[in-house]
């Protein structure tokens, strides 16, 4: 069991390593500026997720992680769930995605009271198209940002946890503030 834990974090560390550089190991990663890749995925609260929902509403925020039961992913939730008001109020969406059963999700988004759904990717098909790796049934993690349009506006294949919110909270106000100039045209 450890040697097989091991083993997968490995592929995990390696497969992140690999997709450092643009281009380098990881084909089709999305890049800033591009219209993001549509998907519509089974979700906690026995609903669907579909990025095409939010077209025209709100920015969505989109992270990959690799398991409900790993801390780093917990953490990761926590800090989204603790600053979900602030995001909110900047009208977004976050929306967590993993390779696990709707059922371990939710079971993972009630314990730790997530206000935000989580996402089932089982085949790894939306990491995929964001040019996520996918290494022993566990997705590396990434973190994107959609305007209201679908396009890809923030793009993060290195994610810091120490410093993710503080950059994503920098991204929504910059596309605030451009929301605004357009409306003042």
């Amino acid at each position: 069991m450890l040697r097989r834990a091991v083993r997968v974090l490995a592929a995990v560390a390696l497969g992140a390593f690999l997709c450092l550089a643009p281009g380098a190991g990881c084909p089709g990663r999305v890049e800033k500026g591009a219209l993001a890749p549509g998907f519509s995925l089974g979700a906690t609260g026995g609903r669907t997720v579909s990025l095409a929902d939010y077209r025209g509403k709100k920015f969505v925020i989109l992270y990959f992680f690799g398991s409900a039961s790993e801390a780093a992913d917990a953490l990761e939730a926590r800090q989204f769930r603790d600053d979900y008001p602030e995001l909110s109020r900047k009208e977004a969406e976050v929306i967590g995605v993993a390779a696990e059963p709707v059922a371990a999700l939710d079971q993972f988004a009630r314990r730790e009271s997530l206000p935000f759904p989580l996402a089932s990717d089982p085949d790894g098909a939306a990491a995929r198209a964001y040019g996520v790796a996918v290494h022993g049934g566990r997705s590396v993690r990434a973190t994107f940002v959609m305007d209201k349009e679908g396009v890809v506006r923030y793009v993060n294949y290195r994610v810091m946890l120490a410093t993710q919110l503080v950059e994503l909270n920098q991204v929504l106000n910059t596309l605030l503030g451009e929301e605004v100039k357009r409306r003042n045209r």
